[in-house]
């Protein structure tokens, strides 16, 4: 274990990752032990007993706070062996390594899990981000803080794209962004609507002009996406929102424009999606507005 650990920051994994493993490895080793009645030799350990303890973790372990684990937190585990048996194999510990035969627990995808803003909430979040006795007064933080949040509500930009904007990225001329795609590299554009242009020539007006390229800072240097998660716990508390998350904002972006008409092969391009059936999670309407349809339907024709 301890060469392992030396291996892991060798490879520039963080303390906080290589705590991680060491937990993994150690849950197998109590599963195995406990399940065998004999000590963990990494030589014994088979394809069979990696797969039977990953159904151990689907169907049996728990977690404290949520119950039965997660595929997505047992695939997490099953990678984690993976790592540290591919560390045997390369030292010379082992000829094969068991688990590169399990293969991960398959996600089912689902389309209730985005969670997007109906339109109370939007209303509300932009009455907020408007009002700057909810900011301490601060205008320019206020200012800046709305920019940030309408590039995400009306442009749909994910958080490491708005933190990764630079000055030569905005056409305020045309009204264009330009986006440096971070999940691919590729680049789109997203044209300005006039609330986000209004937003971003207001805190253009008062952002330094010797604060480098990056279009979003604060006084400390360039925003960073751990600054815009702190920002937006802030804004939680403000509107009373729990689970209001720049993400989230994006999806009210796409859903928003689904509900407008707008076809998925647009949306698709606004928000930089590659695969059509990511968009498509935008069609499903909320319990509102089923109750708004169905309200249409009389007994009598």
């Amino acid at each position: 274990m301890e060469e392992f650990i030396v291996y892991l920051r060798e490879e520039g994994n963080r303390e906080s990752t290589i705590v991680t493993y060491v937990g993994i490895i150690n849950g197998f080793k109590k599963w195995y032990e406990e399940s065998f009645g004999q000590i963990l030799d990494p030589q014994r350990v088979s394809a069979l007993d990696v797969q039977n303890y990953k159904q151990y973790l689907l169907k049996v372990a728990k977690n404290k706070q949520q119950g039965r684990l997660s595929p997505k937190t047992v695939n997490k585990k099953i990678e984690g062996l993976r790592t540290y048996f591919r560390f045997l194999k390369h030292t010379g510990v082992i000829e094969v390594s068991p688990v590169d035969k399990v293969k991960p627990q398959k996600i089912q995808k689902r389309s209730d899990s985005v969670r997007w803003l109906d339109r109370n909430e939007k209303n509300y979040l932009v009455r907020v981000m408007n009002t700057p006795g909810e900011w301490r007064n601060k205008e320019n933080l206020m200012i800046r803080n709305r920019a940030i949040v309408y590039f995400m509500l009306h442009a749909g930009l994910r958080i490491g794209e708005v933190v990764n904007l630079e000055m030569d990225d905005l056409d305020l001329v045309k009204q264009i962004i330009y986006i440096q795609d971070g999940k691919g590299g590729k680049f789109r554009r997203v044209e300005m609507n006039k609330d986000l242009l209004t937003a971003l020539k207001q805190w253009l007006d008062i952002r330094p002009l010797d604060k480098g390229q990056q279009v979003f800072i604060s006084q400390k240097g360039p925003m960073t996406a751990q600054g815009i998660q702190s920002m937006f716990r802030e804004i939680r508390i403000k509107t009373n929102i729990e689970d209001l998350t720049p993400h989230a904002l994006r999806h009210t972006f796409c859903h928003d424009l689904a509900v407008k008409g707008v076809s998925l092969s647009l949306i698709a391009d606004l928000a930089g999606h590659s695969d059509l059936n990511t968009t498509r999670i935008y069609i499903r309407s909320n319990e509102e507005e089923r109750r708004k349809a169905l309200s249409m339907l009389s007994a009598e024709e």
